[in-house]
């Protein structure tokens, strides 16, 4: 057993290295902060993956210190946000899921009415050929402040009033001390002006509009902000059920993996549903359980919480592009690619809405005006409530493809075209 452990491990410290150039392209830089320490140690020595207190900081971003053990203090711990429009059939680059949002809240102390926060990242892709700097990203750790202080942001002190919260004194205090400008000062502590309320459904962040300015950036100038509401997030599995493994504890615990997890997921159920021949659904169901063996076995020697998380992430980045190969060309056990079922749209008035969810009440992504030029692929072969899921990509100019939303239709507006 021992011998076989430790020829896996070398395998994969051996492809790790191989698969660095390649990684390069396709990170993203909220991952790149998750995975940088793993990356450059691993490589040097393979021995120790956090050398310096820094990297330590940089990995706070858990809701616990604790992830073997996972122990919640708190009905506030956890990861709260939302992933959506996830699209399997995007090859551009390693963004699969166009919209997502999250904040942590970790390391709560009961007796002292303390949590630890770190909102880290809200992120909006619009998908237009034409306009393609539209991204909205509010960065909570971009602020104009030095390294040291950067450091101490990493995550906010918050105080805990039944289900209410706001910043600690001590904690704006430990980031706006190192201004010597009175006017600086009071602007620091004015951009900390903020306050969570809890409900059973998730956190309703209300931020203000100087901590907008110092976070919300856009490349065409387009306002932006941290406020909204932050269900609790789950992975490809629900996080709250009782008897959870070591790894699903290790998705659990922090966005990145959680987002790693249901973007795996996403193209993983593409093939699944689109397999050209029931066999290479099954050989395809056999390979991934395997792997989730060889997953669930590894990180089993792990024992400690930064190799655990480092490890999970990695490898289900590993995973995901090794699907992705499956997705986009002939690789075992898929003699060609899985078929693409397109659709048409169908309308009396015209017209068919795309929803960011599987409901009539939630956000219209697009209008779509029935038109002959546009390629709509049937992402799931299941439906939600009455919605298939699907992509919707709008030609117009010289071919050139003007919109693409991923999102929900109604089952009603959607009608088979073909298959290829």
């Amino acid at each position: 057993m021992q011998n076989a452990i430790n020829k896996r491990h070398h395998k994969y410290q051996t492809q790790l290295i191989e698969s660095l150039q390649i990684l390069s392209r396709f990170l993203t830089r909220d991952f790149i902060r998750f995975c940088a320490s793993l990356l450059l140690c691993l490589c040097l020595s393979g021995t120790q993956l956090l050398a310096n207190e820094e990297e330590e900081e940089g990995l706070r971003k858990h809701i616990s210190e604790d992830i073997i053990n996972f122990s919640k203090n708190s009905d506030w711990e956890g990861v709260w946000g939302e992933i959506s429009q996830c699209d399997p059939l995007i090859s551009t680059n390693y963004y699969i899921c166009a919209k997502q949002s999250d904040l942590s809240i970790y390391g709560c102390d009961t007796n002292k009415q303390t949590c630890q926060l770190s909102l880290s990242k809200s992120i909006l892709r619009n998908f237009n050929a034409y306009e393609k700097d539209r991204i909205l990203t509010c960065d909570f750790f971009d602020m104009p402040i030095s390294k040291e202080m950067w450091l101490s942001a990493l995550s906010i002190e918050i105080l805990i009033s039944d289900n209410t919260a706001k910043p600690s004194e001590k904690s704006i205090q430990g980031i706006c001390a190192e201004l010597k400008d009175d006017k600086e000062a009071q602007q620091c502590r004015k951009a900390f002006d903020f306050h969570l309320t809890k409900s059973d459904k998730g956190i309703t962040f209300v931020s203000n509009q100087m901590l907008d300015s110092l976070t919300c950036k856009t490349s065409n100038d387009r306002k932006g902000t941290l406020s909204g509401f932050y269900p609790r997030l789950n992975a490809s599995f629900n996080c709250q059920k009782e008897g959870l493994s070591k790894v699903e504890k290790g998705i659990c615990n922090s966005f990145p993996t959680i987002k790693a997890d249901l973007e795996m997921n996403t193209i993983y159920n593409f093939l699944i549903d689109f397999a050209w021949q029931e066999d290479e659904k099954n050989k395809l169901k056999v390979e991934q359980l395997q792997w989730l063996k060889e997953l669930n076995l590894e990180a089993n020697e792990k024992q400690n919480t930064a190799n655990l998380a480092e490890y999970i992430s990695f490898e289900m980045y590993r995973r995901t592009l090794h699907l992705k190969k499956m997705l986009n060309n002939a690789q075992p056990p898929f003699t060609r690619p899985p078929k693409r079922v397109h659709m048409r749209f169908v309308s009396q008035s015209g017209a068919v809405k795309i929803y960011d969810k599987p409901s009539l009440d939630s956000e219209v992504l697009h209008t779509a005006i029935l038109n002959d030029k546009a390629t709509i692929n049937l992402l799931s072969k299941r439906t939600y409530n009455g919605f298939r899921k699907i992509v919707y990509l709008d030609f117009w100019k010289d071919g050139k493809s003007e919109k693409l939303v991923t999102g929900y239709v109604q089952s009603a507006n959607l009608k088979w075209d073909s298959t290829d």
